[in-house]
């Protein structure tokens, strides 16, 4: 039984840092998009 709790624990973490990972990535891309646009006008 506790391996399997270490296992889920082990997939929520996983799950929540591809979650920032990605929100990072998003946060990049609308900052470069918000200076791009910025730049422009």
């Amino acid at each position: 039984m506790k391996r399997v709790i270490m296992i889920f624990a082990v997939f929520i973490l996983v799950a929540i840092f591809n979650t920032f990972v990605y929100a990072g990535e998003e946060y990049q891309m609308i900052m470069n998009g918000a200076q791009s646009a910025l730049a422009l006008e």
